[in-house]
């Protein structure tokens, strides 16, 4: 899973990789017509290969971690020599397509022609390495490749369950496959269930054979059911991460419609108004607004009694400064902010720039670009370190997770008050707050109010 877009996570390719590929090889095992070596190789390259596409990530992925060398074999050697073909024939007008090949995620590593491609530079390289030291075994290379394949197209798959889904067409044209899957939504069970239809064809498999059902079943037919309950499986996935189509939205109507729309109301409303006064008998004109040279005689005679009003507004909006120690209070709009010496210094020379103008939106003192109008709190930016190394480590989006006020207020940015959290974990925080009630009891009603 690749931090910033919604993918399915790495344990889960693992799991339904791995449950797919063993309902395939179980049956080797008991009818003994092979060497156990190769199914052993096909099911650790298939691991390996449901991996291997998250290797464009940006960030650090379940590969990264779990298989270091092949990450960074793909990442400096594969991905670098597929991008640089297609910009070779791109170039010399050999081939069209319709989107970049660049070195991003959901590109064309998460494509069927960058499976192929990636799969065919490992062997090509396996195959240099295996001559040079006189390992060659053609049927080990074969599994390899095929184990290979087998990992990254069902990754692909996997991964258009989800609601950012793949590109199949990828980069020749658009074809995009979605789900609704939302990878860190941990009330989401439905990729492990999706694992659970294999492993439960694996367990009929080894109790068919262990109660010597199979056993007399010719193996080409046993395969033939499998590969058909493998099918509908997949389908089943595919059935149930389904996007629900949403009813097609209005036409925008333009401003002579909306216009016209208007004036048509106002002579409704008008002539509403002139039946009434005829049906009452009165012939007195409709009020009418107030002409300009009457609202700024109104402003001028007001302007005495606002002129307090207007000078203690500009007094609150400068801000005082006090030192207590080692916390600073910054005084702002009738509110006191407390910093710690870093902190301030980072408010005054980084956060505080000119083309920001300082305020306080929804009790955080923020900063808003005079440019944009885009808003950004104190306290959020000045964790921003913590913010990523969080999401690296929890494998989350940045939108997914807040900072949290350990003392429960919006003034205190000192960074010792600052804990970085998921949104879920931040809500049941301020929820157990106003709960009267012992930790037990909190947790069995918060449980139940979810699942409801």
């Amino acid at each position: 899973m690749c931090v910033g877009l919604i993918f399915m996570l790495g344990k889960d390719h693992i799991n339904i990789s791995i449950a797919f590929i063993l309902t395939l090889i179980i049956p080797l095992f008991f009818v003994n017509k092979m060497d156990m070596i190769y199914p052993i190789i096909l099911l650790i390259c298939v691991l390996i290969g449901s991996l291997l596409p998250d290797t464009d990530c940006g960030g650090k992925a379940t590969i990264y971690y779990r298989f270091p060398l092949i990450d960074k074999f793909m990442k400096k050697v594969v991905g670098r020599s597929i991008i640089f073909i297609f910009k070779h024939l791109i170039s010399k007008k050999k081939i069209k397509t319709e989107h970049d090949v660049k070195d991003e995620h959901r590109g064309i590593i998460h494509s069927p022609i960058g499976v192929l491609l990636s799969s065919l530079i490992i062997i090509i390289f396996l195959i240099a390495f295996a001559l040079v030291f006189g390992l060659f075994n053609w049927k080990i290379l074969l599994i390899i490749f095929i184990g290979l394949i087998i990992g990254q197209f069902l990754h692909l798959f996997q991964d258009s369950c989800t609601i950012n889904g793949i590109n199949w067409g990828f980069p020749f044209n658009t074809n995009e496959m979605k789900g609704s899957i939302r990878t860190f939504n941990r009330r989401d069970q439905r990729p492990k269930y999706f694992a659970g239809m294999f492993y439960f064809l694996i367990v009929l498999i080894v109790l068919g054979y262990s109660f010597n059902i199979l056993n007399e079943i010719n193996l080409i037919l046993i395969y033939l059911m499998i590969l058909v309950y493998n099918a509908i499986a997949l389908y089943l996935m595919r059935v149930f991460s389904r996007v629900k189509r949403e009813k097609p939205k209005e036409r925008t109507k333009t401003r002579e419609e909306i216009s016209e729309i208007a004036n048509k109301e106002y002579e409704r409303i008008t002539n509403k108004e002139k039946k009434i006064i005829q049906k009452r008998g009165k012939d007195k004109p409709i009020k009418k607004e107030k002409d300009k040279k009457s609202q700024f005689k109104e402003m001028v005679d007001n302007l005495e009694n606002n002129r307090a009003k207007i000078m203690k507004e500009k007094e609150d909006a400068k801000p005082k400064i006090e030192k207590d120690g080692e916390t600073i209070k910054f005084k702002f709009r009738n509110k006191t902010f407390l910093f710690d010496q870093e902190g301030y210094d980072l408010f005054q020379e980084e956060f505080s720039k000119p083309n920001y103008s300082i305020k306080i939106e929804k009790g955080y003192l923020s900063r808003e670009n005079k440019q944009t109008g885009g808003i950004k709190a104190f306290h959020r930016w000045l964790m921003q370190k913590e913010v990523e190394s969080f999401c690296m480590d929890n494998d989350c989006k940045e939108e997914e997770v807040q900072v949290h006020h350990l003392d429960l207020t919006t003034t205190n940015n000192k960074r010792e008050n600052l804990k970085v959290m998921l949104i879920e974990d931040h809500h049941k925080l301020h929820v157990r707050e106003k709960f009267d009630g012992s930790d037990e009891e909190f947790e069995f009603w918060y449980e139940n109010k979810i699942n409801k």
